[in-house]
């Protein structure tokens, strides 16, 4: 199962090694645009006190970050990780979540809808009200990233294409 996650993290290293530079020139606002919404969502989430409340959880065994996550990762969300600066592992740190979860939460930056979206009975029944207003501050962040990656994957067709 890593292998092909390893494999997915060796293609978006790729592309970024050969094209990063001219994604960051064509696309630096928008790469900006979406870490500052990423930074938002956490920000809020730490108010919130999400980290702490999710750490509790996964500390009695209840993570919510399967490893099944991991494989809903393509190179594209990858490569938006190394453009926002990430250095993707390409080796798995807790065994049983993620391939993504490291000792201190997940290591990448730009994560999946469910990554982003999902709160347990628990936590949103402690959220209350509040769970509405981090869903706004989310959508932000998840729709920035879905136009991002699609702007990415068209540059690199039209790259592909033109030789």
């Amino acid at each position: 199962m890593d292998d092909d996650v390893i494999s997915k993290v060796r293609k978006a290293k790729k592309l970024y090694k050969e094209f990063g530079s001219k994604l960051k020139s064509e696309l630096g606002e928008e790469i900006d645009k979406l870490e500052k919404a990423i930074e938002r969502t956490w920000s809020f989430m730490r108010e919130l006190g999400l980290p702490e409340m999710c750490r509790a959880c996964a500390e009695r065994g209840k993570c919510c970050c399967r490893p099944w996550v991991a494989d809903l990762f393509d190179e594209y969300d990858l490569l938006l990780n190394c453009l926002l600066g990430v250095e993707i592992p390409e080796e798995r740190e807790v065994d049983g979540l993620c391939f993504f979860v490291g000792k201190d939460g997940c290591r990448l930056k730009v994560r999946q809808v469910i990554c982003v979206d999902f709160l347990c009975p628990e936590v949103e029944n402690a959220l209350g009200d509040r769970a509405l207003k981090l869903r706004e501050i989310e959508g932000e962040e998840l729709e920035i990233a879905f136009i991002l990656k699609e702007k990415v994957k068209k540059i690199l067709y039209d790259l592909s294409t033109s030789y």
